[in-house]
């Protein structure tokens, strides 16, 4: 983001030279000496942790079998047909790259101010490839709420992979938290693809923040948790909850 940030033509690929310079920067802020003892021992853990690479990084070239995924917290889009810089730049990302699914944190829309026809899929469709969107936002807290409302997630799904869609879903607490779409190829094979936001803050943050609009939730039903603490037990498994209701 920060090469992003800098650049003239934000619609353009990253050149050589701009990663040299992020990179340059990185090692000048980790050498300078204002780094604390924990950024160090963080940073070296990092460096010794060894992780399996899926794929490769020739994004120009994708295998006839290969599916491509995408997540991103966009913080916050606008429904704006015209002049929106965020939906151009994640249209042309879906185009070039071919991606089949992308997931987005912290949307921050207020669907319900929308018409059903006004969903993601209508603002990233590009001709006629077959996209499908499904969208999570808090639909607990109506009152006095406009066209932005912090949190939410997409989860959008095109090209081959629409076409395998046999259900969807959100998080069944109206907070918001997830969605998600359930895809079926072979008979009996199936895969979830999943978009969550794990929320941050504290009891300090502000009344429209997603931390206490979790929090109001939790005092409202008298719950014994937290609204971190609730988000990993609720996330584990309840897109299948969500299916089984």
């Amino acid at each position: 983001m920060d090469a992003m940030n800098r650049r003239d033509n934000r619609n353009g690929d990253i050149s050589e030279r701009e990663v040299r310079e992020v990179l340059q920067r990185t090692a000048d802020e980790r050498d300078s000496p204002d780094e604390t003892k924990e950024q160090a021992t963080y940073r070296a853990s990092v460096a010794q942790t060894k992780v399996p690479i899926y794929g490769n990084l020739r994004v120009k070239q994708k295998e006839d079998d290969a599916l491509r995924f995408f997540s991103t917290n966009v913080n916050g889009l606008s429904f704006w047909q015209r002049r929106n810089y965020k939906v151009e730049r994640l249209k042309d990302v879906l185009q070039r790259y071919s991606i089949d699914s992308m997931g987005f944190q912290e949307v921050c829309i207020n669907w319900r101010s929308f018409k059903p026809s006004q969903t993601l899929a209508s603002l990233l469709r590009s001709g006629a490839d077959p996209i499908r969107s499904v969208a999570s936002h808090n639909t607990r807290e109506i009152k006095n709420v406009g066209h932005t409302q912090r949190g939410g997630t997409a989860t959008l799904v095109t090209n081959q992979l629409a076409a395998y869609v046999i259900k969807n879903g959100t998080d069944p607490t109206g907070l918001g938290r997830w969605s998600w779409y359930l895809l079926e190829g072979e008979p009996g094979v199936r895969t979830y693809v999943i978009t969550a936001y794990a929320l941050c803050g504290n009891d300090s943050c502000g009344e429209s923040t997603v931390f206490q609009q979790h929090e109001r939730l939790i005092q409202e039903q008298g719950l014994k948790t937290n609204p971190k603490a609730m988000f990993l037990k609720d996330g584990s498994g309840g897109h299948r909850r969500t299916e089984s209701s």
